[in-house]
């Protein structure tokens, strides 16, 4: 009988390998994806068109997307 490797459950290696602030950022951009994009695809993929601008102002006001610095400095 072949020997089996027993499954690491992945929260436990999440929390090893990453701290609190890059497992919010990662679950932030988690619902941005399910709730902003994939519900939208197909339509954008039909009406060829992507809407970037919206999703990247999107995802510059959830602080995920561009640097966070003030204009003029």
């Amino acid at each position: 009988m072949p020997a089996t490797v027993p499954k690491i459950a992945p929260r436990l290696t999440q929390h090893i390998l990453y701290g609190p602030r890059h497992l919010q950022f990662r679950h932030a951009l988690g619902q941005f994806i399910d709730k902003g994009i994939n519900p939208f695809v197909d339509e954008w993929e039909l009406k060829k068109q992507f809407p970037a601008h919206v999703l990247f102002k999107q995802l510059g006001l959830l602080g995920i997307f561009g640097v966070n610095k003030p204009a003029g400095d």
